[in-house]
């Protein structure tokens, strides 16, 4: 593509588009942004090298039938790009399939105790995640998400999730002069509204 301020050709690339904008040229980010992204023969490369992988022809898009080897020259099972990309995606661990732990229950079928509903309340308190709750308590994710809705409780509710600006809901919980402060001042500014 031709920058339409400086006439110097780039490419749309994510690293290109990002020089783009630090260099004061948006203008070429957001026709970019807004064009169909052009085909990369090395990004596509990078991409199938990260999962261990070697891309030894150019297949022009990631749907296309390209030729995917192993270092050992074996040719892998994986024939498009994007075939590859889905069976092994990028993960906190790695590329591939994110593996759990099977959940042990050892409670089946029996009544919850005063100590699992208090420890089910403390960790919805805490936000902890049911998957932990349930291997910490040794029940299944079902009976744990039954009970907690029987409960009342919510474990995916979280506050203020539409909130644009960024706001300490815990400022006045603990006493400070800076605290008191604002207090007073907020109080005025209410006093001062009514009058």
């Amino acid at each position: 593509m031709t920058c339409l301020r400086y006439g110097t050709e780039y490419t749309a690339l994510e690293l290109a588009l990002r020089n783009n904008l630090s260099a004061g040229r948006p203008t070429c980010t957001e026709t970019v942004r807004h064009a169909q992204r052009a085909w990369d023969v090395a990004e596509a490369r990078d991409l199938v090298a990260r999962r261990g992988f070697i891309l030894e022809d150019d297949p022009m898009n990631y749907a296309e039938a390209a030729k995917i080897v192993t270092a050992d020259g074996v040719m892998a099972p994986y024939t498009t790009i994007l075939e590859l990309m889905q069976a092994l995606p990028a993960t906190a661990a790695g590329f591939g399939k994110p593996v759990r732990p099977p959940i042990i229950t050892t409670s089946s079928n029996q009544p919850y105790s005063a100590t699992e509903l208090e420890a089910v309340r403390q960790g919805h308190r805490d936000q902890r995640s049911k998957v932990d709750l349930c291997r910490d308590l040794g029940r299944s994710y079902g009976s744990l998400s039954q009970k907690s809705k029987k409960m009342g409780l919510r474990f995916d509710q979280k506050d203020h999730v539409n909130r644009r600006m960024v706001v300490d809901d815990w400022f006045f919980h603990d006493p400070t002069p800076r605290g008191a402060y604002w207090g007073v001042c907020s109080r005025r500014m209410a006093v001062w509204g009514r009058s």
